[in-house]
């Protein structure tokens, strides 16, 4: 999976729209929409927050390895 298709994804299991998404990251609805389709990419800043905001990896978002987060 892409990191467009994971963030979409996990924007979608919170149950936000793009909208909700957007007053989430403090971005545009035409950035965070480019997100989803691949036409852009987050800042680094940007990824970090969408992990906080996910509690996920880097690695998960950026699709490298299905487990959300590492096993300690």
């Amino acid at each position: 999976m892409k990191l467009k298709d994971r963030i979409a994804m996990l924007r979608q299991e919170k149950g936000w729209t793009q909208t909700k998404m957007v007053s989430e990251v403090n971005r545009t609805e035409a950035t965070v929409r480019d997100w989803e389709t691949g036409r852009a990419k987050p800042t680094a800043d940007t990824l970090i927050l969408l992990t906080q905001i996910f509690n996920c990896s880097m690695d998960f978002l950026f699709g490298f390895s299905d487990e959300r987060r590492p096993k300690k």
